[in-house]
């Protein structure tokens, strides 16, 4: 489950740090992981750039296996980004480059 935001799409204001919170139960155990987010316009994925130090900021590890982990982290959302709507990705990767969760929802960026 995801909080953040009460409203879809999710709407990111430019010029500020918008606050998510993830909850998940891993289905294995990991010791480091990366944080990757996306915005998919007209079905092409377009990196954004991710401070890793909000996952070790945001997350406690080791991660459980079977157990319910809280992650949050905040996104900058920069004053030069265009307005549009798009599909946000969010996904949580192992130390393997495996998913420990990803998800999308609708978004926009507004000024």
């Amino acid at each position: 489950s995801m909080t953040g935001s009460n409203t879809t799409p999710i709407v990111f204001k430019k010029g500020t740090y918008e606050h998510m919170t993830v909850k998940f139960i891993s289905n294995k155990k990991c010791t480091k992981c990366t944080l990757r987010m996306y915005g998919i316009l007209k079905g092409v994925p377009v990196p954004y750039p991710v401070d890793q130090s909000l996952v070790t900021n945001g997350l406690i590890l080791p991660l459980q296996e079977q157990q319910e982990h809280e992650f949050t982290f905040r996104l900058n959302v920069r004053n030069e980004l265009p307005e549009l709507q798009f599909i946000f990705k969010v996904e949580l990767l192992d130390e393997n480059g495996e998913a420990i969760f990803s998800f999308t929802i609708p978004a926009v960026i507004e000024g």
